[in-house]
This record gives structure tokens, C-alpha cells and sequence, in this order.
């Protein structure tokens, strides 16, 4: 039987476009928007375990870029106005979270950065749960096998057994971590195909 339901956030109960506040700083500020995902390759990983803050983000940023006349502030600022304007709730997911409420216990286990998190939309969301796991403030990313762990231990202390709990999320490479400790995972398509399978694991939704 199922007694918890774990959800990662991005692209399954937010839809984050970070494509449009990368477009958007790069033609305010004359760089090369692809030049920016490639430096975010290199350093995202760093700030979602809370190694590298928002600021020296962008300040490393400009000084690799070569970026003129603007601040990492500025670059903070542009961010968060326009990640927190293109990011949307799926309302059928929290929906179906909010009705959970109560039933089985509710957690979050996301890959996220301290700036992201600052975004009105993400921080609102973070009430549904029981509990959560947020890559920044535990030092560890998805799909590390150490997140995993406080997953587990988390479970531990609400009486849940590993196969007593769901988790979904959008990236295959996250649950092949988590079922190798016995928990079911579902890769999140949309709403209508989680709620599916919630249902096809005797979970009432």
C-alpha cells in the first residue's frame, strides 16, 4: 500500500522556463545566449548543492564573458523578474497534491538553487508538504546517491517503508536512482497520465 507521495517541483508541479530569462538577459546585455547555457553547464551543479551562490553565479558570468556595464545584481534582478513572470503552477497537479493532503504522507524532492527558490511562484508551493528535500540546503543533487539517503531517512522517521512510497519526476536518470532502494517511481508526462498511475498503485486521487 502506498503511504507517501514524493514530487519532484520543475517541469512536473512548476513549469520553469529559463530558456526566456537567459533570452532576455542576453539581448538587455549583448552577450550570446548559448554562451550562457555553457557556462551554467559548468557551474549549475555547484549551486544547486549551495556552493556557489546567486551573485558569484553571475559575477563569474560577466568576468567570463566579458560582459560590460552591468552588475551580477543586475543580472539577479532580470532573472528573478522574469523567471518568476514565465513560471506557472499545474493547477490539476496541485489539485490532485492538495486532495492527497492528509490521505498519504506528502513530500518534495527537488534540484534547485537558492535564487530559484527566491521566485514567488516555487517558494508558495513549498506548503503543500509534509516535508522536502531541497538540493541547496542539503548539499546534494539529484541523482546522487546521497540525496537519496536523507529520502530514505526522511521516510524513516514518518514510519514509511521504502516500498510503501511513490516518487515522481520528469527525468528517467532520478528515478533509476530511487527505485534502486525500492521505491516506485513514475516519470511525470503530464497530469492526466501521473494520475493514471497514482491510481494504478491504489492511490486514491
Amino acid at each position: 500500500m502506498i503511504r507517501a507521495v514524493v514530487v519532484d517541483i520543475g517541469n512536473v508541479l512548476i513549469y520553469e522556463n529559463g530558456d526566456r530569462a537567459r533570452d532576455f538577459l542576453a539581448k538587455k546585455y549583448g552577450f550570446d545566449a548559448e554562451d550562457f547555457w555553457k557556462y551554467a553547464k559548468k557551474n549549475l551543479s555547484k549551486s544547486y548543492c549551495g556552493k556557489l551562490d546567486a551573485k558569484d553565479f553571475f559575477a563569474g558570468l560577466i568576468s567570463e564573458l566579458d560582459i560590460k556595464n552591468v552588475s551580477a545584481e543586475d543580472m539577479i534582478d532580470g532573472w528573478l523578474e522574469i523567471r518568476g513572470g514565465t513560471s506557472r503552477v499545474d493547477e490539476v497537479v496541485r489539485e490532485t497534491l492538495e486532495n492527497l493532503k492528509g490521505k498519504v504522507l506528502l513530500g518534495a524532492l527537488t534540484n534547485s538553487t537558492v535564487l530559484n527558490d527566491r521566485v514567488g511562484v516555487r517558494k508558495n508551493c513549498y506548503g503543500l508538504f509534509d516535508f522536502k528535500i531541497i538540493s541547496h540546503e542539503v548539499g546534494v543533487s539529484k541523482p546522487e546517491k546521497m540525496i537519496y539517503k536523507i529520502f530514505l531517512e526522511k521516510l524513516k522517521e514518518n514510519g514509511v517503508k521504502p516500498d510503501e512510497c511513490v516518487f515522481i519526476d520528469d527525468r528517467k536518470e532520478n528515478l533509476n536512482a530511487v527505485e534502486e532502494f525500492g521505491i516506485e517511481g513514475i516519470l511525470f508526462e503530464d497530469s492526466e497520465q501521473m494520475i493514471r498511475e497514482l491510481r494504478e498503485l491504489g492511490v486514491s486521487c
